[in-house]
């Protein structure tokens, strides 16, 4: 718990820097926008409920005040516009654009629902060939260019002035200057100067109506009251009955534009990561959440050690020791050898711990010096070192291994060796492949961005690769969570694959090889291979089995 302080803290401090921070850019950005000034975008035109100033949102917004109940519809993909023109319904078509454009099956079609009760309204710069043909026999266009322009309708003027942000710009305005229609009567209901701008074309109850300029029907156009009562006269001659459908497909638009921008802000489809960029906020957010995932995978990967660190084996010297006894014993053939070593041990190392040198002279006040630094008793030790200075003597196995024992029990009272046997009560965790669990969340968090950027452009599917990448991410991060096993004060638990928990007071770790760990519980194995195993948790681990002597 002690070693997860420093953790929990770093983290909190960093939870609150990243709170500070959000808020402190909330804050300021709330109040740097108080007096922060947005211009609208220009170049996007004829958008069927966009808000910018060459948008349409208004001219739609006046036809459903006058007929709450009249449905309209934004015609924006060819099988829409075939499926409309297929029914027995009678509608009202709206055109608006600078260039309107209609297939030869479409404008067939469409002027067979005119002659079932349909009603047109074409309001365009420049008209699809097949489109005169079909409506004119002969027409003639010209244009006025000025800053402004004068209208004149049903005993009204209105005068209309070309406009882009804050400046007035001389433009084109468009009229009729000759027309002959090719059905019905026609009249021209809209002038400017000598040239017509609203043709009306009327068959029986039937009526089709063709503007010369869509500048006119434009939001910034309409905020003034002559463009008001324009659009007021021109939408009392569409009918009121019936659904009315804004044909946005028939728009023809330069190649240059299609591939660069679209002409409909509210149809663009914004994905999510340019959502987040744009949005300082998201982003910043976005920026810590990752700060954060990189900070949880350091500390997870990191050298752990147990709160009480499990001692190395010093092999190297161990085994030079015994090899070193084992080479003088096998060629001498002697205890005896073995008992002057032992000898000359002992006294080098009273020598050296307590200053008492017992190989040049041995007598009473030498040991009562020793007894007195070391505790030992006295009588104790005159007789280790009785047993270890008789010469010319035969000495036996047996004789060498009570010697033994003697010497141990002088060297474990001392303090300097220590019990051999001691277990290990250190708790630690054999945790799973880091880097293989972190591949996984990526992979999930990929699939799940996948996932949000099919629904953010109405791509059913995305549903199913955001449930499965979310699936993939948290398995990735329970797999860091929880390890392969947990070892507490002489207990183990294991995790199968899927981190499902099994105890048990069976459980053992039979061997740990280059492969697998395997395990036996309840009379059942089980293996975790050491692929996906962190290697210094594995070697932990064989310390473990061998300090406890686990089988």
């Amino acid at each position: 718990m002690k070693n997860r302080i420093p953790i929990i803290v770093i983290c909190s401090t960093l939870l609150i820097a990243a709170l500070l921070f959000l808020v402190w850019n909330y804050g300021s950005n709330s109040a740097t926008n108080q007096h922060k000034y947005y211009s609208y975008n220009w170049d996007k035109k004829f958008g069927f409920q966009s808000k910018d100033p060459k948008g349409l949102y208004l001219f739609f917004s006046l036809l459903k005040f006058k007929n709450p109940d009249q449905k309209i519809y934004d015609i924006n993909s060819s099988y829409k516009f075939d499926s409309i023109l297929r029914n027995d319904d009678s509608i009202s078509f709206i055109f608006i654009g600078d260039t309107i454009g209609l297939l030869d099956s479409e404008l067939e079609l469409l002027l067979k629902k005119y002659r079932n009760g349909s009603s047109i309204f074409i309001s365009a710069t420049q008209l699809g060939q097949n489109i005169k043909d079909s409506l004119f026999s002969s027409i003639e266009s010209a244009f006025d260019y000025n800053t402004n322009v004068e209208y004149r309708f049903n005993g009204i003027s209105s005068k209309f002035y070309g406009i882009l942000q804050n400046d007035t710009i001389a433009q084109v305005w468009n009229g009729f200057k000759n027309f002959v229609p090719r059905i019905g009567q026609a009249d021209g209901l809209v002038r400017q100067k000598n040239l017509t701008t609203l043709i009306r074309i009327k068959e029986n109850q039937n009526m089709i109506l063709v503007q010369s300029n869509p500048e006119p029907f434009l939001n910034y156009q309409l905020k003034h009251q002559g463009g008001f009562k324009h659009i007021d006269f021109v939408t009392n001659q569409i009918p009121l009955t019936g659904a009315i459908c804004f044909v946005s497909t028939a728009q023809i638009r330069p190649f240059i534009e299609d591939e660069g921008t679209e002409d409909y802000p509210e149809e663009k489809k914004q994905n999510l990561l340019e959502l987040i960029v744009n949005n300082k906020i998201l982003l910043n957010t976005m920026v810590l959440i990752l700060l954060g995932a990189i900070l949880f995978v350091v500390f997870r990967t990191k050298r752990r050690r147990a709160i009480v660190p499990i001692e190395t084996k010093q092999l190297s010297v161990t085994k030079t020791f015994v090899e070193t006894i084992a080479s003088i014993f096998l060629n001498k053939q002697n205890p005896y050898s073995i008992l002057q070593i032992q000898r000359k041990n002992l006294f080098d190392t009273i020598l050296r711990y307590y200053y008492v040198d017992l190989l040049r002279n041995r007598d009473d006040a030498s040991l009562e010096l020793l007894a007195e630094k070391t505790s030992y008793p006295l009588t104790d030790i005159r007789k280790l070192i009785k047993e270890l200075t008789y010469e010319n003597r035969a000495i036996g196995n047996e004789y060498l291994h009570n010697v033994t024992k003697l010497l141990h029990q002088f060297y474990r009272h001392c303090g300097i060796i220590t019990e051999t046997d001691i277990r290990q009560e250190s708790d630690f965790e054999v945790s799973r492949n880091i880097w293989l669990s972190t591949l996984i969340m990526i992979a999930g968090s990929t699939i799940s961005f996948v996932g949000l950027y099919m629904l953010v452009n109405s791509n059913g599917a995305g549903v199913i690769l955001w449930i499965l990448g979310f699936l993939i991410l948290s398995f990735g991060i329970v797999r860091i969570v929880i390890p392969h096993i947990r070892v507490k004060q002489h207990i183990i638990t294991y995790y199968s694959n899927f981190c499902l928990k099994i105890h048990s007071d069976n459980l053992q770790i039979k061997e740990v090889s280059n492969s697998a760990i395997n395990l036996k519980i309840n009379q059942k194995e089980f293996s975790i291979p050491t692929w996906d195993t962190m290697q210094n948790d594995l070697v932990a681990l064989k310390r473990y089995i061998h300090q406890n002597k686990k089988s």
